[in-house]
């Protein structure tokens, strides 16, 4: 097992309580966090709350804060997901409610954060301040904002 191995087997290991063979062929064949919650609850220990949103064998999620702009009226959004260019693509397809009547967007600024709690901390914080000023700074880098 080379150390790459060995640190997601150590990290995994501390997490759930299974078998180590379950985890090694876990991290050897790339298998879903899915086999390793239903080997803990076979247990009758489950796995940490939250856990599964968070390890995906071999890397980290993150989740990203975003903010978009509409190319036709300049109009500024933000928004939080853990995949910025598939939200990007649905907010130009329509999906969304509030940005429907906007489109084309563009992404012109992200943030990433380790927790959707995080995230979603940082979004509602943007959009509480209702600035377009503090909104062009962020994008602009400007250290006032």
């Amino acid at each position: 097992m080379d150390m790459y191995s060995y640190s997601i087997y150590a990290a995994l290991s501390s997490f759930f309580s299974c078998s180590s063979s379950l985890i090694s062929s876990l991290i050897s064949t790339g298998g879903s966090t899915h086999k390793l919650r239903n080997e803990a609850m076979k247990s009758r220990k489950a796995p940490e709350r939250g856990l599964s949103h968070f390890i995906t064998i071999g890397r980290i999620v993150m989740y990203y804060v975003y903010i978009l702009e509409s190319i036709a009226t300049g109009r500024f959004y933000v928004g939080s997901t853990q995949n910025i260019k598939n939200r990007l693509r649905k907010h130009n397809a329509g999906h969304s409610r509030a940005t429907k009547g906007y489109r084309p967007w563009r992404l012109v600024y992200y943030e990433e954060y380790s927790t959707r709690g995080d995230a979603l901390r940082r979004e509602y914080d943007i959009k509480r301040r209702k600035s377009r000023m503090f909104i062009e700074n962020l994008i602009t880098g400007d250290s006032s904002a």
